[in-house]
Parts: C-alpha cells; structure tokens; sequence
C-alpha cells in the first residue's frame, strides 16, 4: 500500500499535516501528525499527538525512518516549539530524542548526532527521584528530563515529510 499524503504551509516555515494516520494494513489510528521544515531547510520534524513512552516513541520514529528529534541549534529548538504549539494548540508535554538512561549525567541523542544541547530549564537536567532519563519539552517548550515510562506526544526527525521511506517488508510508503 503507498499511503501519500501532501503537506500545506503554514507559518512556521514549514508544512503542516493534521489527518488520520494509516499504518501499512489500512488500519486507522487516530492521531495528529504535523510535519515541517526548520529554516536551515535540513531537518524535518513530525509531531505526533498520540501519546507514548518515550521508548515506543522512538521505535514508532525509527518505523518511518527517523528517531526522536535532535536539536542542536536555538533556531530549531523554536521551530520546534513552535511546531507543538501549532500542532497540539497548547504548549504539550513532548518527548525529543536526549536520554541518559545508558549513563546518569552523559546525554545523548537518539539518533547518535553530537549532543550539545544547551537549552536545559532552570536547574536541569536534576534526575529527580533518580528515575528522569528522557528528555521532553514542558511547560512553554522547557526542555525537563521526565521518567521515562511516561506517556507523551513525541516529535521525530529527519526526511518524515513527503520522501518515500523503506518498509520492513521492503515495499514503500509515503508519508
């Protein structure tokens, strides 16, 4: 089955998506997916309104051939706030690829890229409860480490918008 669906702008330089998402079989599963371009025209984000743990999360993201968004720059780091406020007309609670769950205190992303992210909230990351080793942005876009078992929106990264992405059973989709 290849499920096409094309993306209309909106203000955030990028395009926006809001229908019912379809897994290979036809099956339909309500959600909201967004996807956009930030400025640099490099990474492209989907924000996906069904909530997960952050791990489902990112299996969902690698399943269309992404992971958790990364964000290394302020620009991006606004576009994607901007992209879940749009998307979920509030300021959600929403996972991002960074994770310290291998080693407390070293961050990494998801997707293996360098993580020089710096945009922490007040007086995090902090492990409260020594149990938070996800990232997600909080509260007006505020980046938190959050138990991981949590169900949240999530954003993916990387080509989701428009590009032919490899099946597990080798045939195509769209997205």
């Amino acid at each position: 089955m290849d499920i096409l669906r094309s993306c209309r702008p909106t203000g955030l330089n990028g395009y926006s998506l809001h229908s019912p998402y379809f897994n290979l079989a036809g099956t339909k599963i309500t959600a909201t997916v967004t996807c956009g371009e930030d400025n640099s025209g490099r990474t492209v984000s989907s924000f996906n309104l069904n909530e997960k743990d952050w791990a489902d999360a990112e299996v969902a993201c690698v399943a269309v051939g992404g992971n958790l968004a990364s964000i290394h720059t302020e620009d991006h780091y606004n576009f994607v706030k901007g992209l879940i406020k749009t998307s979920a007309g509030t300021n959600k609670q929403t996972w991002v690829g960074g994770t310290d769950a291998v080693k407390e205190g070293v961050w990494l992303w998801s997707d293996g890229s360098n993580f020089d992210f710096t945009f922490w909230g007040p007086r995090q990351p902090d492990n409260a409860g020594r149990s938070e080793d996800c990232m997600a942005l909080v509260n007006k876009g505020v980046a938190n480490d959050m138990p991981c078992t949590q169900k949240k929106s999530y954003i993916c990264g990387r080509g989701l918008c428009g590009r032919r992405t490899p099946a597990s059973d080798g045939r195509f989709f769209s997205i």
